[in-house]
């Protein structure tokens, strides 16, 4: 699909003043920035042109990211109660908790596939003004199991969204995490319980779709590390991929441990319905027999590391076709002593 841009040559003066007022701008969208990438585009109020332009981006971009559209007057943006009106307003789309590097490869592809052009730059281009948002994904590795290195990548973001017993835990682990625990204790992935519970079953779950994309790119020898990474550059709602975790027995516990019960949350999520969703890759979860065991287990770790109660965790594993999941504290009503 291509569309001539008839508004461009009219336009251009906004784009260059966006481009001048950077600053300004970042100062009035730096609550949107603390968690949001944002695109800026001045569309003309009387031009149809120039709103359709604007109307066919957002459709194609909806189809590859999640993000939202508001529309403001185009000199109140930039100048702050500025009191003279403007051919132009502000129309800006909001990308939330999405790495900056998918977000403007994507935008280049469909400004690239609209318009015909190939643009180098959005800073460059004359079509609108790209600034990413603040905050970083960061990467810390741990020797837990000799030879191997787990990487740990949390991002920090989009903490300001989670639970404040979370938050501290994910954080906390930049400082503190006691590998002597993971070289020797009992893996959560290795341990047998019997727990009874239903498990939903989807074939058309967000977390399947997005190891679809996932597997596709390919950035990594590692199907695993592929997945990790690409939810948590993509998937606003993924904050954080190999997540230590570990338990200390309590008395009265039903589970019978040797030591300490250690594990790696491959991919940890903050659902949209303020559940902290617990996810393990599978690449063949349709024939797994253990994996809610081990899912469960994590949920169990994590909520004594938080003191964030079972009946807010959701568990589930999956691959690029099936997804499976349940709410942990059925598992807990339903669990029986280990075999």
């Amino acid at each position: 699909m291509q569309l001539q841009i008839g508004y461009e040559e009219i336009t251009r003066f906004g784009v260059k003043e966006l481009k001048n007022s950077e600053g300004e701008l970042k100062a009035h969208f730096s609550k949107e920035l603390n968690s949001c990438s944002l695109f800026l585009m001045p569309i003309q109020h009387s031009d149809p042109e120039s709103i359709r332009f604007c109307e066919i981006l957002i459709k194609e971009l909806s189809s590859s990211l999640i993000f939202k559209t508001a529309a403001i007057d185009f000199p109140a943006a930039i100048y702050p109660g500025a009191h003279y009106s403007a051919r132009c307003f502000l129309q800006y789309l909001i990308f939330e908790n999405i790495e900056p590097g998918i977000v403007k490869q994507t935008l280049l592809n469909k400004l690239q596939e609209i318009t015909g052009k190939n643009h180098r730059s959005i800073r460059d281009n004359r079509l609108g003004l790209f600034i990413p948002r603040t905050g970083r994904i960061i990467c810390f590795s741990f020797a837990h199991s000799g030879s191997m290195y787990y990487r740990y990548r949390l991002a920090e973001f989009k903490l300001k969204a989670v639970p404040e017993g979370l938050s501290k835990y994910l954080l906390s682990l930049l400082c503190y995490c006691p590998g002597e625990y993971f070289l020797n204790g009992s893996r959560a992935s290795g341990f047998i319980l019997k727990i009874n519970t239903f498990m939903e079953h989807s074939i058309s779950h967000t977390v399947s779709s997005l190891a679809v994309d996932a597997l596709k790119a390919g950035k990594f020898r590692s199907g695993h590390e592929n997945v990790e990474k690409h939810f948590l550059e993509s998937d606003p709602e993924t904050i954080a991929c190999e997540v230590p975790v570990w338990y200390e027995q309590p008395q009265n516990s039903k589970l019978r441990i040797d030591g300490v019960l250690t594990g790696h949350i491959d991919i940890l999520r903050y659902e949209k319905n303020d559940m902290i969703g617990i996810w393990d890759y599978k690449p063949r979860a349709k024939y797994e027999k253990k994996a809610h065991m081990q899912v469960y287990l994590y949920a169990l770790m994590l909520s004594q590391r938080t003191g964030i109660p079972l009946n807010k965790f959701l568990c589930g594993y999956f691959d690029s076709k099936d997804a499976y999941c349940f709410k942990a504290e059925n598992a807990a009503e339903n669990m029986s002593s280990p075999v």
